[in-house]
């Protein structure tokens, strides 16, 4: 039998819950089978605040703020009591998933809007930043990722009228400037280096899991086993020389 090592925790990465088949799309009744076996199993989901500090333990995060999240994601995860964080581009509230660099193949997809996005507050979310224009703040220039990150937090405060203390980087990949500029505004920081969050971790780089990578079940339920944890460094890798390869001339 497959032997669990729970020494680092899990904060798993979902974007569009839809049946299109993109990269970042997970199937609705593939979510639901997740969550049940989560459930089934009584693992620790505890909130991103408190997970990443924790062994053992799986934070549920979702980015972008799609529509979807209230209509497929939240009914699931209020029937299991999973808590769940949200990261909102502000500039895109209410419009599409239309931001420069978007990848091809991604479906037009519907962002909440303001009273989406607070009623998904006050049904348990946690809502997280991901800045206003949904740049990659890394190439922006420190002023203008400066003012990414304290406007997507002070609208969002204006929004759902509480502390907004969460955030995700748009693309990931932060600099160590723009990790600073981050701690300023923010108690954590996620961005999209794969793997597991440990206490060392920087908080304002925390790794996560992209479910992409978890879309079988087989994979989903030994995500905290030893095979599984070879899997994802395995894909760490492959991605890792992916990215080198395409910066080469």
């Amino acid at each position: 039998m497959d032997r669990e090592s729970t020494s680092e925790a899990a904060i798993l990465t979902y974007h569009s819950l839809d049946s299109s088949g993109s990269v970042l799309s997970t199937p609705p009744s593939r979510f639901k089978e997740q969550m049940q076996w989560l459930s089934d199993r009584k693992m620790p989901v505890l909130p991103l605040a408190e997970a990443w500090k924790t062994p053992g333990s799986i934070a549920l995060t979702f980015d972008d703020g799609y529509t979807n999240f209230l209509e497929a994601a939240l009914p699931v995860l209020e029937r299991h009591g999973f808590p769940s964080t949200v990261f909102v581009p502000t500039g895109f509230l209410g419009g599409k998933n239309s931001w420069p660099g978007q990848m091809r193949g991604i479906p037009a997809l519907d962002i909440m809007d303001r009273r989406q996005t607070r009623e998904a507050f006050r049904r348990g979310a946690t809502i997280g930043a991901h800045g206003v224009t949904h740049a990659n703040l890394s190439q922006v220039g420190a002023s203008k990722a400066e003012e990414e990150l304290r406007r997507s937090k002070e609208d969002l405060e204006q929004i759902i009228g509480d502390a907004v203390n969460l955030f995700g980087y748009p693309f990931g990949n932060p600099t160590r400037q723009v990790r600073d500029l981050a701690s300023r505004y923010f108690q954590l920081a996620c961005g999209t280096r794969l793997g597991y969050a440990e206490r060392e971790d920087d908080p304002f780089d925390l790794p996560r899991l992209d479910t992409y990578y978890l879309r079988k079940l087989f994979w989903f339920q030994r995500m905290n086993a030893v095979t599984g944890k070879s899997y994802i460094r395995m894909r760490g890798w492959l991605r890792q020389g992916a990215r080198c390869m395409r910066r080469q001339p």
